[in-house]
């Protein structure tokens, strides 16, 4: 056993021995004998053994002395994890017992086996209450102190009138334990507002002549300013009462550790402070209070620290922008970061994060160079602090350079979860920052390329939603490591794959700094092969090979036969249906592909019927047997002479001139796969395809120049890079442009700033128009 536990337990022993069983140790063989356990296993095996006995000799015992020594035991296995419910009922029976000692084990018995839903605590009720009107002090404290444990929702309301009661008794202790209780019977209340009795009485507790009933009390209105701040605003006055009081040292030494007259207490009195609601006046008072706590120079003591911390916490949530204590809490902070504790560092930090939320950042200038240092910590909980801190100093000037050096620590980090609290604030940013599309979009490409597996497909859809307004843009800046990203399906790298294959998707012959296509065609078979277990990512490639073929009028070759697997073999209903949409769209492609090549057709070309004129005598005897003909939304009704009429014109359309009425008729489900969209709605969205045939290629914007590649060899550059673009003024400072060379070594990535940007809020669609593909209503 360790020294801490043997500590424990001797300090058990002494103090059951003194005040309990009157100098009759019940539980040394017992512990002792666990305790020499050589093995877990061992152990247990005791432990089963000790169960089983004791359960036995707690229904034959009828002695209560007896009946304490084996509550002990039953207590002690409780703690090591091992349930006694035999037990139970005996710990309500002895707290019902008139001796002292028998209500103190029984009190202490039941807080430690049962739990507020326990149907055993009913029993309890008629115990608290008679308790509670004893003359013995000892008894109602411990009444007073199982209420908030154990006693919850109505019978809560049951003993708060004796509750009320005992915050006027005449001892100390169970006035102090009267508010706790008092505080806990009102929270069961279910009201949303305090009652003013009840804050009467917290008032009345202020100004109690006992210290620790005085901290009852401000601990009770903490909990209460946390929800009805704006109710007990009026406790601000005597809140700074007590707290002048405590630093002018006017209570007992007894109270005093490390120089200072109760630090918890006056933890406790800032805290409340804090989540108070304030009037100018009241704000004012509170200014002038936290300025002589942050200007004084009292001890080189961890508990002044802690003070210093809960005041710039207070500070912070009252603080204004232009405020002159903003000089006092950095001074403050500076001498936390520059001390040699961790523990200080990292209060420091935080302190430093909260108070910059309500200024500029640039009032941080006097802690640069340890906020730089803070960056490479030995303590890893340290630099996240920091990383964080760096992120909420984030603005439109230096987002670049924060987020260059979050994606460093993102790339050496090995825990799990720290990577994903990494990856979530960075996305958080790249979505504050999304108006240049550019950096946004290689950025979140870098992302993906270091930390494939933290990003969810969901977050990739939402991005794929932002780029696709300005895919133009954005195509010839991440198509290159598109490419050279990893096409091996491992289930992890799904949302990168994502990514991949809505970009090669959108690739055209006449895109600048584009591939070919049996390039993007080798690219997406080859992650279909390996990812044909997830049904979500089959179909997205699927559609981006139907794209392809859109784009490009070729035919693919499936060499591997992955199409034609899936459109078999597949256990997806969709993916089967896609796979035998584009297989079809394939051969018809590979039967005219010289034709799709020169623009049309020749002679011996075969007719597409598009009126479907094989159903003619069908739909003519239906109409005849009194059948309601079909009525498209955006079509006039059709009567059985348009059905005769229609059959006398049939006319073939070529596959080169398809209209969209044309297209939906050869493959009905190609363009979506549900929709609630009206006919009418979606051909006034972009397609492919116009009234008069297929739409004319778009002007492609000249090709974007590639930035100057600039790779920071030395540590001590970037830190001071970083410093400039934190520290400078945000009115007058420009945004540095730095090139984005994505690469999959996470060693070498490089972040491009951004432009002065506005805040801009993405929109999300479904995921079938994340990919570019219309959304239509079939009959």
């Amino acid at each position: 056993m360790s020294k801490i536990v043997e500590k424990t337990v001797s300090s058990l022993q002494a103090y059951v021995s003194r005040n309990i069983l009157r100098g009759e140790f019940l539980l040394q063989d017992f512990t002792l004998e666990i305790a020499s356990a050589a093995s877990k296993e061992d152990e247990n095996e005791i432990i089963a053994r000790k169960l089983s006995a004791l359960e036995q000799e707690m229904k034959d015992c009828l002695k209560t002395e007896r009946i304490e020594e084996y509550l002990l035991q039953a207590m002690y296995l409780e703690m090591l994890g091992h349930p006694t419910p035999f037990a139970y009922v005996h710990a309500v029976k002895l707290l019902q017992q008139g001796q002292l000692s028998q209500k103190l084990i029984g009190y202490l018995a039941t807080t430690v086996f049962l739990d507020p839903s326990h149907e055993l605590v009913v029993l309890l009720i008629n115990s608290i209450q008679r308790d509670l009107t004893s003359k013995v002090s000892l008894v109602v404290v411990m009444a007073l102190e199982i209420i908030p444990r154990l006693i919850h929702g109505e019978f809560a309301v049951a003993v708060q009138p004796l509750v009320i009661e005992k915050t006027r008794h005449y001892s100390s202790a169970v006035r102090k334990a009267a508010l706790v209780a008092l505080q806990h019977c009102y929270s069961q209340c279910g009201s949303t507002q305090i009652s003013l009795a009840h804050v009467r009485i917290l008032e009345k507790g202020l100004a109690d002549p006992e210290v620790n009933v005085v901290s009852s009390a401000a601990q009770c209105i903490r909990a209460c300013a946390k929800d009805n701040g704006g109710e007990i605003g009026h406790l601000c006055t005597p809140l700074l009462d007590v707290l002048s009081q405590l630093r002018l040292k006017r209570v007992h030494s007894d109270y005093e550790f490390g120089g200072i007259s109760a630090p918890w207490l006056q933890l406790t009195l800032l805290g409340a402070l804090g989540h108070l609601k304030l009037d100018t006046e009241q704000t004012k008072n509170v200014l002038s209070t936290l300025k002589e706590i942050l200007d004084a120079r009292i001890v080189n003591q961890t508990i002044y620290y802690a003070i210093l911390w809960e005041s710039l916490n207070t500070l912070s949530k009252v603080l204004t922008a232009g405020s002159p204590l903003q000089k006092s809490a950095i001074d403050c902070i500076a001498k936390m970061l520059h001390s040699n504790s961790t523990d200080l560092n990292y209060s420091g930090v935080d302190a430093l994060e909260r108070v910059l939320a309500k200024c500029c950042p640039s009032e941080a200038v006097t802690c640069q160079d340890v906020i730089i240092d803070c960056l490479h910590h030995p303590d890893e909980s340290v630099r996240i602090k920091t990383l964080n801190l760096l992120i909420t100093m984030a603005n439109a000037t230096n987002v670049a350079a924060i987020v260059n050096r979050v994606m460093k620590y993102a790339s050496t980090s090995v825990d799990y979860t720290v990577r994903s609290f990494v990856c979530e604030k960075i996305i958080h940013l790249l979505k504050l920052y999304s108006e240049d599309i550019r950096w946004c979009a290689t950025t979140f490409v870098n992302l993906l390329l270091i930390a494939p597996s933290h990003i969810t497909e969901t977050t990739v859809l939402d991005f794929i939603n932002i780029f696709k307004k300005e895919k133009q843009a954005v195509l010839p800046c991440i198509m290159p490591e598109l490419l050279k990203a990893d096409d091996v399906y491992s289930g992890e790298n799904a949302s990168l794959l994502t990514l991949v294959a809505w970009g090669i998707g959108q690739v055209k012959p006449d895109m600048p700094a584009s591939c070919s296509f049996s390039e993007a065609v080798q690219k997406l078979m080859v992650i279909l092969e390996s990812c044909e277990s997830d049904s979500q990512l089959s179909l997205c490639i699927l559609t981006s090979l139907s794209m392809l073929l859109l784009n490009w009028k070729q035919p693919l070759q499936d060499d591997m036969g992955t199409v034609t697997r899936l459109a078999s073999d597949s256990t997806s209903p969709l993916v089967k249906q896609r796979s035998q949409e584009l297989l079809n769209w394939n051969k018809l492609l590979q039967q005219k592909c010289s034709s799709l090549e020169n623009g049309g057709y020749g002679k011996e070309d075969v007719k597409v019927d598009t009126t479907l004129s094989f159903l003619d005598g069908y739909v003519c005897k239906a109409l005849e047997a009194g059948a309601v003909p079909y009525k498209p939304r955006v079509f006039t009704a059709v009567t059985l002479e348009d059905v005769r009429s229609a059959a006398t014109a049939v006319s073939g359309l070529d596959i080169g001139g398809c209209s969209v009425s044309d297209m939906d008729i050869l493959s009905p489900d190609y363009l979506s796969f549900t929709s609630d969209v009206p006919m009418a709605e979606s051909s006034a969205k972009t397609s492919p395809w116009s009234a008069t045939g297929r739409r004319k290629s778009e002007s492609i914007e000249p090709e974007y120049a590639r930035l100057e590649s600039r790779s920071v060899n030395s540590s001590k550059q970037e830190d001071v890079e970083l410093m400039k673009a934190l520290f400078s003024p945000v009115s007058s400072a420009k945004a540095v442009k730095t090139d984005l060379i994505i690469s999959p070594d996470p060693e070498n990535v490089d972040v491009a700033s951004s432009s002065p940007l506005q805040q801009q809020k993405a929109t999300v669609s479904k995921s079938a128009e994340l990919w570019g593909i219309e959304l239509k209503r079939h009959s």
